[in-house]
C-alpha cells in the first residue's frame, strides 16, 4: 500500500467520529439543492470515499451521497457507515430507512466478531449493531419487515457485552426490565444501570432516578431519586435535554424543601465521583438551537425549577410566547456519547 494511500486512510479514520456526529446534527436540507449527476464515476473506491467525506464536510450532501454509495458498494467500511448515518437521519433531507438498514446489515454480517479492543472499526461496528438492533425492534416498513424484538435483543446484547457499548448497555437494561425481546432479568439490568450511572451516563442516571422515584425495580427512595436526577440534568446531552429535564422537574416538584435539602450532600458527593458530563459548565446556548427550544419548567404553584433555569442561562432561546410546552411522557433513548445512533434519531 502506498504511503499516500495510507495517509489518506489515516486522515479518513481520524475525522470519522467528528464527521459522523456532524452528519446527524446537520440541519435538514443542508447543502446545495442540485444533485450530482447520477452518471458520475470515480477513479477508485478510496478516491470516492475521500471525495464523499470532503463533500459532506463542506455541506454538499447531494455530492457526498453518490461518492459514498460508490465506495460503499465497493466494500469500503467507512463509506457504508457514514452513508447509513445520512440515510437513517429523519431530520435530514435524504432519509431512506430501507437502504440504511441494508447497509447496517452488511456491516454487522461482515464485522460483528472483529477484535473489540484492537480493531479501529470496533467503535463504529458497535454503534451499527445497536442501530441494527433498534431497526429490528421496531421493524422497517419501507422493506415491509415486521418488528422482531427477540432478534433485536440478540444484536443489542452483543453490542453491549462483546463491544462494551454504553448506549447499548442502557438500551439492553431497559429491555431486560420490561421483558421486551422475551427475556426479563432485572438483576442484570440493575448491574448495567449501576455501572453506567457511576460512569456518568446521564440517560442511565435519569432512568434510575425515575425508578427510585416510582419504587418499581428498586425500593422507593426520594432522596436518591432527586440526587440522580440532578446529576443527569447537569450532564444531559442536547438531544436528551427534554426528557431528562422532565424527569428532574417531576421529582423536584414532587418533594418539599426539607426533603430536597436532604439530597444536597448526596448530589455533591456523587458529583465528585460520577461527574456531571458537560452541560453544567457550558449551559444551554448553541445546544438549544439544535433542538429548537427548551421549555420553561415550573411546578404546579408556578415557581420555576431553579436548576433548570440556571442551566438555561441568560440570553438563550426562550419558549414560544403562547404558553408552556406540555411534554409527553419521558421516552429515554440511547444516547448520549459519541456518534448519534444510526437509524434511531426521530424514529
Amino acid at each position: 500500500m502506498s504511503a499516500e494511500l495510507t495517509s489518506r486512510r489515516a486522515k479518513a479514520w481520524a475525522s470519522a467520529a467528528a464527521l459522523a456526529l456532524a452528519v446527524l446534527l446537520a440541519p435538514p436540507g443542508a447543502g446545495p439543492t442540485a444533485a450530482k449527476d447520477a452518471g458520475v464515476t470515480f477513479v477508485s473506491p478510496d478516491a470516492a470515499l475521500e471525495q464523499g467525506i470532503n463533500a459532506y464536510r463542506g455541506g454538499y450532501v447531494e455530492f457526498a451521497i453518490p461518492a459514498l454509495r460508490f465506495a460503499a458498494n465497493s466494500g469500503e467500511f467507512l463509506a457504508q457507515y457514514l452513508l447509513a448515518a445520512i440515510l437513517s437521519d429523519n431530520a435530514g433531507a435524504h432519509t431512506d430507512h430501507g437502504e440504511a438498514f441494508r447497509l447496517l446489515r452488511q456491516i454487522v454480517v461482515n464485522n460483528a466478531n472483529i477484535d473489540p479492543d484492537d480493531d479501529p472499526r470496533a467503535p463504529y461496528v458497535s454503534k451499527a449493531l445497536l442501530s441494527f438492533g433498534e431497526y429490528l425492534n421496531r421493524g422497517v416498513p419501507e422493506l415491509k419487515m415486521p418488528a422482531n424484538p427477540a432478534m433485536a435483543l440478540r444484536y443489542i446484547e452483543h453490542a453491549a457485552k462483546f463491544f462494551g457499548n454504553r448506549d447499548a448497555q442502557f438500551v439492553l437494561a431497559k429491555m431486560l426490565i420490561s421483558g421486551e425481546g422475551g427475556r426479563k432479568d432485572p438483576a442484570l439490568a440493575l448491574h448495567f444501570l449501576s455501572t453506567l450511572v457511576q460512569g456518568g451516563h446521564a440517560g442511565a442516571q435519569a432512568f434510575l432516578a425515575d425508578q427510585y422515584w416510582r419504587g418499581t425495580i428498586v425500593t422507593k427512595d426520594e432522596t436518591r431519586a432527586l440526587a440522580l436526577a440532578e446529576l443527569a440534568a447537569k450532564g444531559a446531552a442536547p438531544t436528551d435535554y427534554l426528557w431528562i429535564d422532565e424527569i428532574y422537574q417531576n421529582i423536584y416538584c414532587g418533594m418539599n424543601e426539607p426533603r430536597r435539602n436532604e439530597a444536597r450532600p448526596l448530589v455533591q458527593r456523587w458529583g465528585q465521583f460520577f461527574g456531571f458530563g458537560g452541560r453544567a459548565s457550558r449551559k444551554l446556548d448553541q445546544d438549544q438551537a439544535e433542538i429548537g427550544f427548551v421549555p420553561t419548567r415550573t411546578c404546579a404553584d408556578g415557581k420555576p425549577v431553579p436548576l433548570l433555569e440556571e442551566l438555561r442561562g441568560p440570553g438563550n432561546l426562550q419558549m414560544p410566547a403562547e404558553g408552556a410546552l406540555t411534554a409527553s411522557p419521558a421516552q429515554p433513548r440511547a444516547d448520549p456519547n459519541g456518534v448519534r445512533d444510526v437509524g434511531a434519531r426521530g424514529r
